[in-house]
């Protein structure tokens, strides 16, 4: 699982990682579907590069979100019915999507996580394997993996969760999901993913779009 190869120095970089979409080149298109290495954008969303730091931002303007994921210029790029945006990278071997939910009040991270993981085992129909929080995190980060067999073979799915709460509680959630992960690489992945779905994640705000 390559998202273990970003170098430790990243994570005092990532503080930096902004919505500066008004200072830089962009291809204009009518739908972002993909990302190939060239600072990309449409009416909502924006993603762009920061290769010298081996990163990508993405960011959207109605949804008021920003993440980071590894760089990669194969990225593609899929609006769902189940959420805002999905990027699929076959190199990183991951998938990240946003989705969000209501909220009539605020809510406690850990908490929600775990109501969270009840749903999705419910839903699923399995269950969900080395269930886990991630230690030493600002924000809660729910790990978990589901093996299910396909045509034969048996298929391992590991997956992660992070939420952030907007002033208007609407709840944004941000899922990562690898295929296949050694013990060794899901202990690697632990150690690294906090770059991304811990500091890496955040709610934009009005001074974003000054």
């Amino acid at each position: 699982m390559r998202i273990t190869l970003i170098i430790p120095i990243f994570i005092l970089l990532l503080n930096h990682c902004s919505f500066d979409s008004k200072s830089s080149d962009y291809k204009i298109v009518k739908q972002v579907d993909s990302f190939s290495g060239e600072n990309v954008k449409d009416s909502d969303i924006t993603i762009h590069s920061h290769k010298e730091k081996g990163l990508i931002s993405i960011s959207g303007n109605r949804e008021r979100f920003l993440f980071i994921l590894p760089y990669s210029e194969d990225w593609i790029v899929k609006y769902t019915d189940n959420s805002i945006i999905q990027l699929n990278s076959n190199k990183k071997n991951l998938i990240a999507s946003i989705t969000t939910e209501r909220s009539s009040s605020k809510i406690e991270d850990q908490r929600f996580l775990s109501e969270l993981r009840n749903r999705i085992e419910s839903r699923v129909g399995v269950k969900l394997q080395n269930v886990r929080i991630l230690p030493d995190t600002n924000h809660k980060i729910l790990g978990y993996f589901i093996e299910v067999e396909s045509q034969g073979i048996k298929v391992k799915s590991d997956n992660f969760w992070s939420v952030r709460q907007r002033p208007d509680n609407i709840i944004l959630k941000l899922h990562f999901s690898m295929l296949n992960l050694s013990e060794d690489e899901m202990n690697r992945v632990d150690s690294t993913l906090p770059i991304f779905m811990d500091r890496g994640f955040r709610v934009l705000t009005d001074e974003d779009f000054k």
